[in-house]
């Protein structure tokens, strides 16, 4: 084969690879389009609006506050200056990370193993249904996962293809990602165990160019931390509950089944022992002997486990969207899996894995009680549309306001309880108790005749709230917008 001839079978290889990914990009642009991207805003991401509607000055005084790190609320924030904020203005910013990570996990998969592998792989994060939720989402999440796929990336390529280039981008994405989410560190702990364990596969300089890395990215994480003590951090956590078994396994159910109705998933969790037992038959049959399935698997799982431990021992922390970061080597280890048998059964498995996640990508999307739908929207256009000025309209919990207040434009007054003045100097929600309860619905009946309450995100108390309210008022009305999202109407007073 002559060199020309070489040269344009790969050019015409490198064209067809384009094209495939090209088309997956298009699909899953399409998909989000339909489907997402004009549903009600939730709760985190009304939160993004409300952080980063203002000065780049209060855009990080307000996310030092929070439990995050700045770079997607400063990305946000200039991105709302030039397209504003309505709903697919605001996820398009999220959608553009999602669609670049497809090329980015194709070549990912490429440089780990091979192109059957790369195409298979793009191909189930276009139609995954964990990571179109969130690529549609006005959160850091899918920025997030770009990062962690060009972090493996750069990372695998210190050892199979070291350059200066490679070292840059290692660096670059290091100090992206970790001020993307504190959770990418976890990656990096990942990296530096697997340099300590196989020192052997990097250049003779790795070490002291890992350590520039380490004190480059130090260096900056420290300057944010001092800036966070400084502003007054963790002013607005949410109640987190602590981790039980079914929570660690429901993480790579949501991985692979997205968000689906209880039924659903219990049925896929149930096939847990037949995955675990035939985890171990190819274990048995073939032990991987490539570093870099070393690797991924420890990126896999490692982070999962630690965030289990510490969630389980300390702070809950456990979240899957957090846990993002295992996504794109968990998906490149099943699809190498799969693809390790011969043949027809090669085909058959991952065939069937294709098939199953997009199936529940189109359940997903059509089921109407998603447990991760919030609609607020119709929510707030129902009281706004019902309501009249000698009405209240409370939400609880206090924090849901964010998202009522982007769609209410209603005459009731809107008010929150427990009480909160977000906009007093280090104002907190007022602690829950029944004496406040009492009080505050003796106020309200003194001057409102109905009052429409909207329960969600369940703080503790929520039931306590309803029964307070079912048992000294008359309740006129209740409806179900979505999976825990209800609102309830309470005569306050006769005329």
């Amino acid at each position: 084969m002559t060199s020309q001839t070489h040269a344009i079978k790969k050019r015409d290889l490198l064209s067809s690879h384009a094209f495939y990914v090209c088309l997956l990009v298009a699909l899953a642009a399409v998909m989000s389009f339909s489907i997402w991207m004009h549903q009600s805003l939730r709760l985190d991401e009304a939160q993004s609006i409300w952080q980063t509607s203002r000065s780049l000055g209060g855009v990080l005084d307000v996310v030092a506050k929070d439990v995050h790190v700045p770079l997607y609320f400063v990305g946000l924030h200039y991105w709302e200056t030039l397209f504003g904020t309505g709903e697919v203005a605001l996820r398009l910013f999220s959608l553009i990370f999602f669609l670049l990570s497809i090329p980015a996990i194709f070549y990912l998969s490429k440089e780990a193993y091979s192109p059957r592998v790369a195409y298979i792989a793009a191909l189930i994060t276009a139609v995954s249904p964990f990571l179109n939720w969130y690529g549609s989402e006005a959160r850091m999440y899918s920025m997030m996962f770009l990062f962690t796929v060009l972090s493996h990336l750069f990372f695998i390529r210190l050892w199979k293809r070291p350059s200066s280039g490679a070292w840059a981008g290692y660096a670059a994405v290091t100090v992206l990602g970790i001020f993307t989410h504190l959770f990418f560190l976890f990656i990096v702990v990942v990296q530096a165990f697997f340099f300590a364990a196989r020192r052997d596969l990097f250049p003779a300089d790795a070490m002291k160019r890992l350590l520039r890395v380490a004190i480059f990215a130090g260096a900056a994480c420290l300057a944010w931390f001092i800036y966070r003590y400084f502003a007054g951090a963790g002013l607005t956590n949410p109640l987190l509950t602590r981790p039980s078994t079914v929570d660690l396994f429901n993480v790579f159910s949501n991985f692979f089944i997205g968000f689906q109705t209880d039924r659903v998933n219990t049925f896929y969790l149930s096939l847990w022992p037949l995955l675990v037992f035939v985890g171990f038959t190819f274990l048995a049959r073939k032990r991987p002997r490539e570093p870099q399935t070393a690797y991924l698997m420890a990126a896999s799982f490692v982070p999962v486990a630690l965030a289990f431990v510490v969630s389980a021992t300390f702070q809950p922390i456990f979240l899957s969207r957090y846990l993002i970061i295992c996504l794109p080597s968990l998906y490149i280890l099943a699809v190498y899996f799969l693809a390790s048998y011969r043949g027809f059964v090669s085909d058959l498995a991952l065939s069937a894995l294709v098939a199953c996640m997009l199936s529940m990508l189109v359940i997903q999307a059509i089921q109407p009680v998603s447990p991760v739908k919030e609609d607020f929207r119709d929510a707030a256009r129902y009281v706004a549309s019902s309501a009249t000025p000698r009405d209240l309209f409370v939400v609880s919990a206090p924090f849901i306001t964010y998202p009522v207040e982007y769609y209410y434009d209603g005459s009731a007054r809107l008010a929150t309880f427990p009480r909160w003045d977000r906009f007093a100097k280090g104002a907190v929600p007022q602690p829950f108790s029944e004496e406040s309860l009492q009080k505050a619905a003796s106020d309200w009946e003194k001057v409102y005749g109905r009052m429409y309450l909207l329960l969600g995100y369940d703080q503790g108390y929520e039931e306590k709230v309803r029964l307070y309210m079912d048992q000294h008022y008359q309740r006129l009305d209740m409806r179900k917008f979505s999976q825990g999202l209800s609102l309830y109407v309470y005569k306050l007073r006769y005329p």
